[in-house]
């Protein structure tokens, strides 16, 4: 009833009708405010689920579901509800085969939720389907996943993502503002096991590349510890 009204008047005018229709004589307004946005909130989330699940399941389930997601934030214009947006966006592989993509641009993660579920059952997610998810390691965006398919593979990062973190690194390290000719011996090193333990993620040598990034961090110290 609050809803109702509070769709159709102002939440002070609502309060005052549903207030003389319930004998409730010290209904806030604000009252009626919660209760109006909570029901549109419901209403919404309901078309967009029927939206969204309309594609309906294959008829058989996947074996392998690939999952490639990320996200960012961006400033809503003025007059909106809201003062951010969360943009989120993937495609999916089933079995080896490029299924489809999705997106969203969504106020609340809730509905963002109900779209990765969505497209999750219409590439053939079932509760045995293995699901591999790359992502460039944000919280919430492996998550995102994981709340409907139970059965995830370990984390693991794109490759895109892992070269800029490795092109961070690479900066102060190999400094190529000093000519090779004369940096020092120990930067020649720096920069050696930089390019071994690229090279070694390149070809998916993870432990090659672990070992060493371990020793890199060895030098390091060893440098530090030294001065």
């Amino acid at each position: 009833m609050c809803a109702k009204h509070g769709a159709t008047s102002s939440y002070r005018t609502a309060a005052g009708i549903v207030g003389d229709l319930t004998g409730m004589s010290k209904l806030s307004h604000m009252r009626v405010r919660r209760e109006t946005i909570s029901s549109g909130k419901d209403i919404e989330d309901a078309q967009f689920t029927t939206g969204w699940f309309a594609g309906g399941r294959k008829r058989r389930g996947a074996e392998h579901l690939r999952v490639t997601i990320d996200g960012t934030v961006v400033t809503a214009v003025s007059g909106e509800n809201v003062t951010k947006f969360e943009i989120v966006a993937g495609r999916i592989e089933r079995d080896g085969q490029m299924d489809r993509r999705f997106a969203c641009a969504l106020p609340r993660r809730r509905l963002t939720g109900v779209l990765v579920r969505a497209a999750l059952e219409q590439s053939g997610w079932v509760p045995n389907t293995l699901v591999d998810v790359a992502y460039d390691g944000a919280r919430g965006m492996r998550s995102l996943v994981t709340s409907v398919a139970p059965c995830v593979a370990t984390p693991m990062l794109d490759w895109f993502h892992i070269g800029m973190k490795l092109r961070a690194v690479q900066t102060p390290l190999c400094a190529h503002v000093i000519g090779v000719a004369r940096r020092p011996a120990q930067m020649k090193r720096y920069e050696s096991l930089w390019r071994d333990a690229r090279e070694a993620l390149w070809h998916g040598q993870a432990e090659e590349a672990i070992d060493t990034i371990r020793a890199l961090i060895g030098s390091l110290q060893d440098a530090l510890q030294a001065r």
